[in-house]
C-alpha cells in the first residue's frame, strides 16, 4: 500500500506483521518419502491479509491470477521432477535436461517424484 516496504528479519517478525492493507504470503515444498527412491514433492501456499480491504483486493488479484499461479507450480514441480529423474539416473551435477543448471542440492541417493 503506498509504495512503503518493510523488512522482515525473522518468522516472529513475519506472523507479527499487522500494518493494514497488506497480505502476507509464504510458500512451503515439502518431500515425503513413498517408497524406497520414490519421494512424494507437495507444494503450499498460504495467504493472510491484515485487514478487510487488504482481504477484498488480495480476493480481486486472485481471481485474475489464480488459474496462472496454479500453471507455474505444476510446471516448477514437473522441472524438478525431471531433474531428479536424470540425477537419479547418473546425470551429473549441474546439468539437467532442458540444459539449465540445477540450482539447488540434490539428495545424495535417487529419489524419485511420484505424479500426484
Amino acid at each position: 500500500s503506498g509504495g512503503r516496504t518493510f523488512t522482515i528479519t525473522d518468522a516472529a517478525a513475519f506472523s507479527s506483521f499487522d500494518e493494514p492493507g497488506y497480505a502476507r504470503a509464504a510458500m512451503t515444498l515439502r518431500c515425503e518419502p513413498v517408497t524406497p527412491g520414490t519421494t512424494r514433492l507437495y507444494t503450499e501456499t498460504r495467504v493472510d491479509t491484515t485487514d478487510a480491504a487488504a482481504r477484498r483486493a488480495f480476493g480481486r488479484y486472485w481471481f485474475l491470477v489464480r488459474a496462472g499461479s496454479q500453471l507455474i507450480r505444476v510446471e516448477m514441480l514437473r522441472a524438478i521432477r525431471r531433474r531428479a529423474e536424470r540425477r537419479g539416473e547418473g546425470v551429473p551435477p549441474g546439468e539437467a535436461g532442458n540444459g539449465s543448471p540445477v540450482t539447488g542440492p540434490l539428495p545424495s541417493r535417487p529419489h524419485r517424484c511420484a505424479s500426484g
